[in-house]
């Protein structure tokens, strides 16, 4: 099986998709860094999924480790300027969640 994958879609795709995941979760903290910073955030967790996408690497774990670990740790980083572990451990956790939880209601909406 074939797929096709266009890149500059997935991009902007993922882009919107972190900027909203990002907003929610700085709300939900209480966060009261500038929408700019979170646009940050979401640019660097887009470039880095694409990046982690494209690149052929034989092992899905090795995937798995850059999508999951570095690209969102990095977008929460940044995203929302988070101090010390617990802070980013938090915002990390709500940011799964708050996916998921948009997931279902975009899949909902999809009906």
């Amino acid at each position: 099986m074939h797929y096709e994958l266009y890149i500059d879609v997935f991009f902007l795709e993922n882009f919107a998709m972190d900027f909203i995941l990002l907003a929610v979760v700085r709300k939900m903290l209480g966060n009261n860094e500038a929408y700019w910073r979170v646009c940050l955030g979401a640019l660097f967790g887009a470039l880095l999924t694409c990046l982690a996408v494209a690149l052929p690497v034989p092992y899905a774990s090795v995937k798995l480790i850059l999508l999951h670990g570095l690209a969102n740790i990095v977008m929460v980083k940044t995203g929302l300027k988070t101090q010390g572990f617990k802070e980013l451990f938090r915002a990390w956790i709500l940011l799964y969640i708050s996916g998921f939880l948009a997931g279902g209601v975009f899949g909902f909406l999809r009906q």
